[in-house]
């Protein structure tokens, strides 16, 4: 299962590294944006949907044994199952769709670029064929060698042309833009993925609390040793297959949360800079994050830790402004190594935060919410072109 839970990461780090550089390039830089925020805003509303199949399967009395292959199916595998069929469906529906037209111009693919422009020109409505005479690219393609050997597709070649498209992202003109899109990215995953990987065991101990104390009031970080203690020095071995319901409601209270912020940004982002959106929105988590370690009441101090993930939306946005500071040919390479840092944050914050929330929980917040307050300050130093981004009509080239 571990072997099958390694393979499932590398195929999902993959596509999800490469879909919003995808996306972007069919829009123009008026509406790039835009669609970026509206397909995270759609996956928000996806994972709202998550509390309620979690409690319709996770919380069940029912067990299967399978004695023949030594396996108990409980529902918490039934829930893996369910989790899977979307992406199943997406990676067929993704086999139908066109290859993306900027792509294939820098590849010097002029009449595969004509055909997608006006299959998407169909798609939109028009009733004419679309004529085009001449093609003009965007981009600077002095950026990246390709090396092209027809007939020849050894490892060699496939390494020859990840360099090519790796390199550039290291040289003088992108460096900064890289450094500090990926140290950003480090820290975004290492909360969003790492330290969100005990939200469930935090909530619960403090659903667990405020169930058998009720009117109490206790620190976040006193609970969370309470509950490490309890498991310690307890004999019973069998591990817990049910949540607290306050646990699925903290949950949707943060998809919900999500849903209505990305809603906002989508609405703002042509108007704000990406900038003003990522540092404001990292300011005031990380501050959330340290409060709700300081605050002693507990059911402030759980909708306070629930604001800290909000977060995450500034992966979204700071993805939006990675596809603005390259060209088509590195964009996807740049998500690539951004998003890579990040399941490298997601692996470091996992087993970092798993080491010293036990008994170090104030530190753990103190590390991950300092860190992301640096990383604000760290954004201020991207290119002009984001911080003062405000995108207008262009004329467009056909």
């Amino acid at each position: 299962m571990l072997v099958l839970r390694l393979i499932n990461g590398i195929f999902v780090s993959g596509a999800s590294a490469t879909i919003y550089a995808y996306i972007s390039e069919f829009h123009t830089d008026r509406t790039r944006s835009k669609v970026m925020m509206i397909s995270s805003f759609i996956f928000a509303i996806g994972a709202m949907f998550m509390p309620f199949i979690s409690f319709s399967v996770i919380n069940r009395e029912w067990r299967l044994d399978l004695s023949f292959i030594g396996l108990v199916y409980k529902p918490w595998r039934l829930f893996v199952i369910v989790c899977g069929i979307p992406g199943l469906i997406c990676g067929i529906a993704m086999y139908f769709l066109p290859e993306s037209p900027k792509f294939l111009l820098s590849m010097n693919k002029e009449e595969e670029t004509k055909e997608v422009l006006q299959q998407m020109y169909r798609m939109n409505g028009g009733k004419d064929k679309l004529e085009i005479p001449h093609l003009l690219s965007e981009e600077d393609n002095s950026e990246v060698v390709v090396t092209k050997d027809k007939g020849s597709y050894s490892i060699f070649s496939f390494l020859a042309t990840m360099w090519n498209q790796t390199v550039p992202l290291f040289k003088r003109k992108y460096l900064r833009s890289t450094l500090i899109v990926c140290t950003t990215q480090f820290w975004l995953y290492v909360i969003t993925n790492g330290l969100y990987m005990w939200f469930p065991y935090i909530v619960n101990a403090m659903g667990e609390f405020m169930k058998n104390h009720p009117g109490q009031n206790r620190h976040l970080c006193m609970i969370v040793y309470d509950k490490h203690d309890k498991v310690d020095n307890s004999t019973i071995a069998d591990c817990p297959d049910k949540l607290e319901n306050t646990t699925y409601m903290y949950s949707l209270l943060m998809e919900i949360l999500y849903v209505s912020t990305f809603a906002i940004i989508t609405l703002i982002i042509n108007r704000v800079s990406k900038l003003v959106i990522m540092v404001t929105m990292i300011i005031f988590c990380s501050s959330c994050g340290l409060a709700a370690v300081w605050i002693p009441y507990t059911s402030v101090s759980a909708i306070l830790y629930v604001v800290l993930f909000l977060v995450g939306i500034s992966i979204n946005v700071l993805g939006a402004a990675t596809v603005d500071l390259y060209p088509t040919q590195l964009r996807a390479m740049a998500m690539c190594v951004s998003l890579m840092m990040g399941r490298i944050g997601s692996v470091v914050g996992t087993n970092i935060v798993g080491a010293l929330v036990a008994n170090y929980c104030e530190m753990t917040f103190y590390i991950s919410c300092f860190a992301m307050l640096s990383c604000a300050l760290l954004i201020l130093f991207l290119p002009r072109s984001i911080s003062s981004e405000k995108t207008q009509s262009t004329p467009e080239n056909a």
